[in-house]
């Protein structure tokens, strides 16, 4: 290549360059760029943004030659100012500006040619100007002609006729009313997180906070959501009556005449700004004209036209603030509360959470009881009132003197606090309550909240569980805390009753730990696998009703001296430990409760129904035969010197020795319920272990004797039961033929078994198994 070759292409190069840099700055548009232009009606507007359309006219060219113009008020505002002067409705006017914007050349259209006049654009039926802010002469102009179904004419300034969609050139009119704002409020209902209202004898303030509705003036409380967003929607629904009759005046330089100066309502809506500005928006509402309480006459502010809106809804608004207040007390949940300061009974109580969970900061240190707060800040926070007296009208309410008050914080960053709170801040609390006087006979608790001294709550009788009992409340009332497996032996004693429970040190933390229990003491028997399951849960797990006293002091004082019941229980968590609980005297005006201590440790506190249910059951296994009935196939039944006897043969039973009628009481279906209940039979109480039949129960001899024959696989077999006495729904009970031996109480009905009459006769007793003298003292 020569060296004039290479000159050239240096120049068509750099040139090149040139050309694109010139094209650049010049903002020629792009190929892409004129692609799109060309299907546009007015490209000129293609690189004007929409914000920079700041006055917009719309002309009747016409003999009357009206004329509407609007002009850009703020960011997302828009004015009517010729011929009147008043609110835009900021949307349409937003809506046309981008039709025009983005006008495209109707498909099926092409370029239209021929006298403009065929096509109404000369004159045109309007002509739509767009200014940019400072300039005189417009960005664009089109004029609109006549309307072809769904198309019209169009015809830009300076350009060709076309066709285009009717809708994307609307709306055209010159009437300013169709131009106006006719809402007072530009908003969404949801997009809204304050209301303010103000006005004679009206006040209410209403906020958004922590995405719940408060109630902030004239006092601060829950407020009703659903009572709030029907606010909101009539608020936002507010607007001027169809047709020319919801504008009532313009230019209005009076507005007392209209009851607007002053206004009988003030209402201002400060938006959350998720659709748009949050700038806030204000409305008066002023009189009604007269003869017409439907309807209301409203300016908004910063204008000074008056419309007339609908009352419905919005005549009373703010004048009873308790209508749009929730009957919850409290509207924060129980695990967004840091801190709680509670005085009742010349105790205060301060309690904070930490990273760790709840402590008592006083009246002492230490560590409270998560089950107990958590139930009284439910209590709290579930709290309804069933009503609301103003506090002129309520006397002996007790609130002057309350019973209790109770101070709330809430987290302020939803989660727990790194540190606990210190109630040295001068942070006030969120939610104060004051507990006043129970009424009996409404069964109701009068309160009141701070900041609202201006009524009186009517709370369930539910809100004195919430208060404190001593000084020793809400600490930690988890006595022991042990792993129930590493139990390995429980030893009781129960009214002079010794009983001692034991499984083997090898499945003590097994998976059928809760199966190996057996009674060793004293004597040894099967352990009932559910009873002495719950109670080694409940002994490893122990939890006190209430702490009475932080030292013992004197036994007596709580009957520990002579105690009801002491139980101990062996441990192997790595190293044995032993821990004893000692149960002492029933609580006064407490049913169920008795007092009861750790041997070597300090304190007293309560124990409740149901642990004393369980240290009062049977752990002995109660089951006392256990087989299918149809293994039974000879059952006898002995008493008062006779003997009746029953067999199955063939699957059906009859008296034995076949061909006999059957006794008076008896059938097949008696003989069957008998071996039924034989087959389960079960002990409801286990009276002695051994030793003579206890006096009374008629067992020695024994008032009946039942005998069942049943067939196993390892042969023949026969269990014997001797019936005694009846106590209660229950008959006293012993196995075998006679002798000393264990006794039990067996459910009655299943075993009235009647005899024949002595001589023959046919006559059965009330009750053939009763006694004189009545059965023993089980006591």
């Amino acid at each position: 290549m020569g060296k004039r070759s290479t000159i050239l292409l240096l120049v068509l190069f750099f040139g090149g360059l040139g050309a694109l840099w010139w094209a650049r700055t010049a903002d020629l548009p792009t190929a892409a760029e004129r692609q799109d232009m060309a299907g546009r009606v007015l490209p000129g507007l293609m690189r004007v943004e929409p914000g920079e359309i700041a006055r917009i006219e719309v002309e009747d060219p016409s003999g009357e030659g009206a004329l509407v113009a609007l002009e850009r008020r703020g960011p997302e505002g828009w004015q009517v100012v010729e011929p009147i002067e008043a609110m835009a409705d900021a949307r349409r006017v937003e809506v046309l500006v981008n039709n025009l914007r983005e006008l495209r050349k109707a498909a099926e259209a092409g370029e239209v040619t021929g006298d403009p006049s065929r096509f109404g654009l000369e004159p045109p039926a309007r002509l739509v100007r767009l200014y940019r802010a400072g300039d005189d002469e417009p960005v664009a102009t089109l004029a609109l002609g006549d309307e072809l179904e769904r198309l019209r004419y169009v015809q830009p300034e300076g350009g060709p006729v076309t066709l285009a969609d009717t809708l994307r050139v609307e709306p055209d009119s010159v009437d300013p009313d169709e131009w106006r704002e006719r809402g007072l409020f530009d908003i969404y209902s949801y997009d809204v997180k304050s209301i303010d209202v103000t006005g004679p004898d009206r006040r209410l303030g209403v906020a958004l906070e922590g995405g719940r509705w408060r109630v902030v003036e004239p006092f601060r409380a829950p407020a009703n959501a659903e009572a709030v967003n029907g606010l909101l929607a009539d608020l936002a629904e507010l607007e001027a009556v169809a047709g020319p009759e919801g504008f009532a005046a313009e230019d209005v330089g009076d507005l007392s005449e209209f009851g607007l100066d002053p206004p009988r309502a003030t209402i201002t809506l400060v938006p959350a700004g998720l659709t748009g500005s949050d700038a806030p928006q204000t409305a008066h509402l002023g009189g009604s004209p007269e003869g017409r309480d439907d309807v209301l006459y409203a300016r908004r502010e910063g204008q000074d036209d008056v419309l007339l809106v609908r009352a419905r809804g919005v005549a009373d608004v703010g004048s009873d603030p308790r209508a749009i207040r929730s009957r919850k007390v409290v509207d924060s949940r129980p695990e967004e509360v840091v801190a709680l300061r509670i005085e009742a009974d010349g105790v205060e109580y301060r309690l904070a959470k930490g990273p760790a969970g709840w402590n008592v900061v006083s009246p002492d240190e230490g560590t409270a009881d998560a089950v107990d707060v958590s139930t009284l800040l439910e209590t709290i926070t579930t709290l309804e009132s069933a009503e609301f007296f103003p506090s002129d009208q309520v006397t002996g309410s007790g609130l002057d003197e309350p019973t209790a008050t109770f101070d709330l914080w809430v987290s302020e960053s939803g989660g727990v606090p790194e540190t606990p709170f210190a109630f040295e801040s001068d942070r006030p609390a969120d939610v104060s309550l004051a507990i006043g006087r129970y009424d009996a006979g409404t069964k109701l608790v009068y309160g009141q909240l701070g900041g609202d001294e201006g009524t009186v709550l009517a709370l369930p009788e539910t809100a004195r569980r919430a208060i404190p009992e001593g000084p020793l409340a809400l600490r930690d009332r988890t006595v022991v805390r042990q792993d129930p497996r590493a139990v390995r032996r429980v030893e009781m004693d129960r009214a002079g009753r010794s009983l001692a429970l034991e499984r083997p040190a090898t499945d003590a933390a097994g998976p059928g730990a809760a199966t190996a229990w057996q009674v060793v003491e004293p004597k040894p028997a099967a352990a009932d696998r559910l009873a002495a399951t719950m109670l080694v849960d409940a002994l490893a797990r122990l939890r006190a009703e209430r702490v009475v006293a932080s030292e013992a002091g004197d036994p007596s004082t709580y009957g520990l001296d002579d105690p009801a019941a002491r139980v101990s229980w062996e441990a192997d968590s790595g190293e044995e430990s032993r821990t004893t609980l000692v149960v002492g005297g029933s609580v006064p005006d407490r049913q169920g409760e008795r007092y009861a201590r750790l041997e070597g440790r300090p304190g007293v506190f309560t124990v409740g129904p149901k642990l004393l249910a369980l240290l009062s059951a049977e752990f002995r296994d109660r089951r006392i035969l256990g087989f299918a009935p149809d293994q039974a196939d000879r059952l006898v039944v002995r008493g008062d010197g006779a003997e009746l006897a029953f067999e199955k043969s063939e699957g059906a039973w009859r008296p034995e020795g076949g061909g006999g009628s059957w006794p008076t009481g008896y059938d097949e279906a008696k003989v069957e319920a008998t071996i039924a209940a034989l087959s389960t039979l079960t002990a409801d109480r286990i009276v002695q272990d051994d030793g003579p039949m206890p006096e009374g129960s008629a067992l020695e001899p024994p008032a009946r004797e039942v005998e069942v024959r049943i067939q196993t696989v390892e042969g023949e077999q026969s269990a014997t039961i001797r019936l005694g006495a009846r106590l209660g729904e229950s008959r006293f009970a012993a196995m075998g033929d006679g002798g000393p031996g264990a006794a039990f109480l067996v459910p009655a009905e299943p075993f009235d078994l009647p005899m024949p009459a002595p001589g023959g006769g046919e006559g059965l007793p009330e009750d053939p198994f009763e006694r004189s003298g009545g059965g023993p003292d089980l006591e």
